[in-house]
Formats: C-alpha cells, structure tokens, sequence
C-alpha cells in the first residue's frame, strides 16, 4: 500500500509540474488612452483574430487626462470612482464569456496616484497607502460584480487572480508601506478570495540592471506573488539608450555590450531566470517566473512615419530585429513557461492587424525564417513573418 501511495504520489507531483502554461496577454479598457482618445471596448473580431490567447489580463488604461478613471489617491485616502472600471471589466468578461467560456481571466488592480500629484503614478517614487481598506473595498465590489453578471461558476472556474498594476515597486523591507500594502492584498486575494493567485509584472531597467534584479529578488523571497512575469523593457527603452550610446557602440571598439546591444544582454539574463525559475539565485518553489512578451507597432511604415521627431531611434529595422531577438529567446519555453503580451491597446491591433499575427505566430511555434535583413551595423537577421508585409 505504501509503494502504491508513494507512486501515486510522484504521478501527481509530475502531472502538476508539466502542466501546460497560458497564454496571455493584456487588454486595456478605458474612456481615454494616453492621447485623449477613446479606448475601443474589446469585440468578438479582436477575439477571432487572438485564437491562441487563452487567458486575458484585464487592466485600466491610465492618463493623466482621465485621471478619475479607477485611481487610488494617496492624499484623500480613497479610490476616485471605480464603479465605470467595473463596469468596463464586466462588457469586456460578458464578451469573452460568450466567444469562449473556457477563457481565463486576471483582474487588474487600479493604479495608484503618488501624494500631492495630479498626474503621477505610485511608481515613480515610494508612497503607499498606510491601510488596506480602499482596495478591499475594490476586490468585494469586484467579486460581487462579476458573480451577478456571469455567476459564481465564472468566477471560480475562469477569474485566475488579481494583476497587481503597479509594475515599479521597491525592494520589499519590512514594515514598509510599500510591503505592507502588497502582502496585505494578497492575503487577500488568498484568503477571501479562496486562494486565487496575485501576478506581478515587474520591469528589468536596462539602465540598472542590477537594481531591478535585487527588487525582484527581494519580493520573489517573499510570499505575496503566486506569478511573476518580467518585462525585458528592451523595445521601449533600448532605443533611447542605443542612441545616447551611439558614438561608442558604432567605433571598431564596442566598449558595453548592455548598452550596444541590449537585447542580447537583457534577454538572455531573463533566460536564465526563467529556466532555472530564480533570479539572482534566489528562488521561491510558490512563485511561477514567467516573460513578458513586449510588441511594439512601428514596424508599420504608417506607425513609424508619424512618430514624433525627439524619437528618432525607434526605426523599423531596429523594431523587427528586437521582437525577433525575442522570439528566438524564448518561444522554447511556450507550453511550459508563463507568458503575458503586452501589444499595446486595441487602438494599435485595430490600426495594425499584423500585431494579433505575430501573437498567434508566437503561441503557436511559427518559426522566424524567410527574408533576411541587414542592419546598420552588418548585422543580419530574419525579419519576424508576422511583420513582412509592413516593412
């Protein structure tokens, strides 16, 4: 019987761990994105043309001309009003629900305001807020909202956890606000919401590598994250970097590799991170690591030719020979490792269809092959097949 029990046993631990992942991807809803335009609400043609996304995190778009949309204020103690994210969240669910029942779903939290700012996010500094009754208030208005709209079934069999929005944290210390507030909320989650799980997607700076590794390192230690998703942040910030290294990485003599190429550096450390399921050597057996899939749309030449003058880096070579990098580094790992893609907001997939291809094409194994491109540094590689036709 002992024999029999043990090799019952291992054949759970085995199934748990080989489990096929996700595959997500963030939807923004909102009445206002970065630019004073409307959001588009998510639609059965957006869900056609993400067949293979199975699981969508559902976030708010933040700008600081829609500030009163699902924000915390630090300074007042309380959310501005987040009954409209609420109720964009239960449209978009409806819809999803109806395309596929079988779909997941996280739930972002709102951001929050830093103190005596109009306009800024947590982030960018350290301010928390000392108590947690604001966001709780959010999660039972969250819940109760979702259960009357599609029923408890959804919530227990589709809603996978919360999203914690605020990607920038600090190193966890204790009695922090910042700690405090974070582990507070996924007691939560754990508790009250029957151990569902809380997700973080934490950024890795180019320009400080380091720095951002030891905060990871530091929350992953703890046990307020069921998953943890690192964003490379190479798309949205190699440019700016490449270019304020130019005279250095164009010389005979490339004298930093981050800096020159940061898509090598960035990705492969992320690599190692998620085969080896640590970061800095630290690991948490609780804490799944998976990617952030990063998609940017200027490898449309109607994209590229509007982007504004003070951001000459961003070409579409550079766009095509990044997101390839990032394929080839870690498609392996899909069906066994967390991804989440960040493809911007629906404005960008209904403007560029090619983005829904190149999600389907990673989530599927396509491989890059094809038409080969040489880059300003004789450099050549294969220009993603998703984004050809836009080159």
């Amino acid at each position: 019987m002992k024999k029999i029990l043990l090799q019952l046993c291992l054949l759970l631990v085995i199934s748990s761990n080989s489990s096929a992942k996700e595959n997500s991807m963030i939807w923004y809803v909102g009445h206002m994105d970065g630019s004073g335009n409307k959001v588009p609400m998510l639609t059965p043609s957006h869900l056609n043309r993400l067949s293979n996304v199975t699981e969508f995190i559902i976030s708010p778009t933040y700008s600081e001309k829609n500030i009163s949309y699902a924000s915390y204020r630090f300074n007042q103690g309380a959310y501005y009003s987040y009954g409209q994210y609420i109720l964009d969240i239960e449209n978009t669910l409806v819809t999803i629900n109806n395309n596929n029942p079988n779909t997941k779903v996280w739930i972002s939290t709102p951001p929050i305001i830093q103190k005596n700012c109009q306009v800024c996010l947590i982030d960018k500094l350290h301010y928390y807020p000392s108590k947690t009754s604001d966001v709780n208030a959010f999660l039972v208005d969250l819940k109760l909202a979702i259960e009357n709209k599609l029923g408890t079934s959804f919530w227990e069999n589709n809603v996978s956890g919360i999203y914690l929005y605020d990607e920038g944290l600090k190193a966890a210390h204790v009695n922090s606000k910042m700690t405090n507030y974070v582990k507070a909320l996924a007691r939560y989650v754990d508790t009250t919401y029957n151990q569902k799980k809380l997700m973080w997607a934490p950024y890795y700076n180019l320009e400080n590598g380091s720095s951002q590794a030891r905060i990871i390192s530091s929350w992953l230690s703890t046990n307020a994250f069921d998953r943890i998703d690192i964003q490379p942040n190479v798309i949205f910030r190699s440019n700016i970097i490449h270019n304020s290294k130019a005279t250095t990485c164009n010389s005979a003599i490339k004298l930093d590799e981050q800096f020159c190429e940061p898509d090598k550096t960035a990705l492969s450390t992320i690599k190692s991170w998620v085969a080896s399921q640590s970061v800095n050597g630290v690991r948490n057996p609780r804490v799944e690591i998976g990617v952030v899939m990063e998609l940017e749309n200027t490898f449309d030449s109607r994209v590229y030719s509007s982007l504004p003058k003070f951001d000459p880096g961003k070409t579409l070579e550079k766009t095509q020979r990044y997101y390839a990098n990032y394929v080839k580094t870690f498609q392996q790992f899909v069906g066994n490792k967390n991804f989440t893609f960040y493809a911007g907001t629906a404005s960008w997939l209904n403007f560029t269809p090619a983005l829904s291809n190149c999600i389907n094409d990673f989530y599927d194994g396509v491989n890059e092959n094809g038409l080969s491109i040489t880059w300003s540094d004789n450099q050549v590689f294969e220009a993603p097949a998703c984004t050809r036709h836009y080159y």
